[in-house]
């Protein structure tokens, strides 16, 4: 893997602490984290047509996805929320910074245990636009269990609410 391939993840890992310890409104839509999953995922799959990957490295993959992704769940709580007019604001603290060094930290050395050497690297912006999506979401419920947020409405016609075809 030539190092041009880390240039997007260093670059990601920049913006994304900048951006978690920053005060930002807390968005409706998860657009960064769609756009890292797509850049990611394409990246991963030019990595994956250069070098085969085998079977417990794709495991071992999926099980650091899934740890980031409990990662970000606790993480989501450590972040400050509050309402400001009509915006609800979030600051991440200390302990978000920490728990982001602390996930990156172990999807990197997930690596170690791989045959296939810099898969780690090119599943990075995957991961991040994983975890991304897990601790926006969990931010929004806990926004909308604070009442900082309106409860969002049911869609028409969605099951279970009550709509007559």
């Amino acid at each position: 893997m030539s190092i041009t391939a880390y240039i997007p993840a260093l670059i990601a890992v920049v913006l994304l602490l900048l951006r978690q310890l920053s005060v930002r409104p807390l968005k409706d839509r998860p657009t960064l984290a769609l756009i890292l999953l797509v850049i990611g995922a394409a990246q991963t799959a030019q990595f994956a047509q250069e070098t085969p990957i085998g079977g417990l490295d794709i495991a071992l993959g999926l099980a650091s996805l899934a740890v980031g992704a409990g990662l970000a769940a606790v993480r989501a709580h450590t972040v400050r929320l509050w309402r400001d007019g009509d915006a609800v604001l979030t600051q991440g603290t200390v302990w978000t910074l920490l728990l982001w060094i602390v996930g990156i930290g172990q999807h990197l050395v997930f690596e170690l245990f791989t045959h296939t050497r810099g898969f780690g690297a090119s599943t990075l912006l995957v991961y991040f636009g994983v975890v991304l999506l897990v601790q926006r979401l969990l931010l929004s419920r806990r926004a909308r269990l604070l009442h900082l947020t309106a409860p969002t409405a049911p869609r028409r016609g969605a099951i279970g609410d009550g709509a007559r075809a």
